[in-house]
């Protein structure tokens, strides 16, 4: 199994934020990694130009070694962005989100994804 790599990562959030571009948006961070590239996370929502806006924060790949935590945020990103826009809902496990719980999430929180 392979994981996806600084460059597919910053490619999905960037192709991300322009197919569903009235839901999200790339935003390029203040500070540069360790490595001195550059950093970008995702805003998901209706309200993703609005800084005052609740927002839930997710990362990934925080810890050495973590599990699939890159991927694991861009999957997230692009499925409740499909979601929404479909008007479906998402199934993870045994754990239902409905069409309706997808929508509010999306029109009333900002969700912002730093893989």
């Amino acid at each position: 199994m392979s994981y996806f790599n600084v460059q597919e990562v910053q490619s999905a959030i960037t192709l991300l934020s322009k197919t569903y571009p009235n839901l999200s948006k790339s935003v390029k961070l203040p500070n540069k990694s360790v490595e001195g590239r550059d950093i970008n996370a995702l805003i998901i929502g209706k309200n993703k130009d609005d800084a005052s806006s609740n927002s839930v924060l997710f990362t990934g790949s925080v810890h050495g070694r973590e599990w699939g935590g890159s991927d694991i945020c861009v999957y997230f990103a692009a499925d409740i962005l499909e979601a929404y826009t479909k008007g479906t809902g998402l199934e993870y496990g045994n754990q239902y989100f409905d069409a309706t719980q997808i929508k509010k999430i999306v029109e009333y929180l900002n969700l912002i994804i730093f893989p």
